[in-house]
């Protein structure tokens, strides 16, 4: 394997690293591992690599489809707090509907993760 970087993604660490030769990038538990050694073989490194790029274009979120979504729901006023301060996207709107819902617009990509 040739590390690339670690992820921390709610309690799991991820290792993201290529495999072999190959250069398709991979995220592989850390909590699996049973042992690890070091090989006397030179690290690569894909030239055009950025561990953010990575996980901006939804990796971890394991994506359905490449195209985003418009995502419309209405929350309970205490459900949707913690948006305000960690909006889903850029575009996101939060409209007050009455004292006890909001409504969350925003641009989102698909995937499983936001299915779930």
């Amino acid at each position: 394997m040739h590390p690339l970087g670690l992820v921390f993604r709610h309690e799991i660490i991820y290792l993201v690293c290529t495999i072999k030769e190959y250069e398709k990038i991979n995220h592989l538990a850390l909590h699996r591992f049973q042992a690890a050694s070091i090989t006397p073989k030179k690290r690569d490194i894909p030239e055009d690599f950025d561990l953010d790029e990575f996980i901006g274009r939804g990796e971890f979120s394991y994506p359905v489809k490449k195209k985003s979504i418009k995502l419309e729901v209405i929350f309970d006023r205490t459900a949707a707090a913690h948006l305000y301060e960690t909006p889903l996207s850029e575009d996101q709107v939060l409209k007050d509907l009455d004292n006890d819902s909001v409504r969350l617009t925003a641009t989102v990509k698909n995937t499983s993760e936001l299915r779930w």
